[in-house]
């Protein structure tokens, strides 16, 4: 009798420390580790969005323009937009000679902060999962003095 029930005993300790691994597991994959690998690095969070809205907008501007913030970001052009959008490119506002209110961009909030002398219009912001911006989609302007 006493070897059933430890035999038992040990049985509903290793069923707990399953469950309690897999639960931890499933937690850091679903919920944790989507809010960390967002980045270059990661998943490349956005891309889909700013294609879709450039694909969107096609009517209203004559150019569109993605940072580069991805790993080979012609190809979600080609992916996401499947030949539809072909006024889109890569580039940053400092690529552009003129800046246009026909031209639309999707810069992340750090090129901002880095390049005070440009402003942007924003149409739509694109979000990470954890709420924190991770574009801006708009219209960008050229301050010469640098500040706002």
């Amino acid at each position: 009798l006493k070897t059933k029930r430890r035999k038992l005993a040990v049985s509903l300790v290793i069923i707990g420390l399953i469950i309690t691994s897999l639960s931890s597991y499933l937690k850091l994959y679903y919920v944790d580790y989507p809010k960390y690998s967002l980045d270059f690095w990661g998943w490349q969070f956005g891309a889909r969005d700013i294609v879709s809205y450039f694909v969107n907008n096609q009517s209203k501007y004559d150019n569109f323009v993605m940072a580069p913030e991805f790993n080979g970001p012609e190809i979600f052009l080609k992916f996401y937009g499947k030949d539809m959008c072909k006024k889109c490119q890569i580039g940053l506002p400092e690529d552009d000679q003129i800046l246009s209110s026909r031209t639309l961009y999707a810069i992340p909030p750090n090129y901002l902060v880095t390049n005070p002398k440009y402003k942007i219009q924003t149409r739509k912001t694109i979000y990470y999962p954890n709420r924190q911006p991770a574009f801006y989609i708009g219209t960008v302007t050229y301050n010469k003095n640098g500040m706002e």
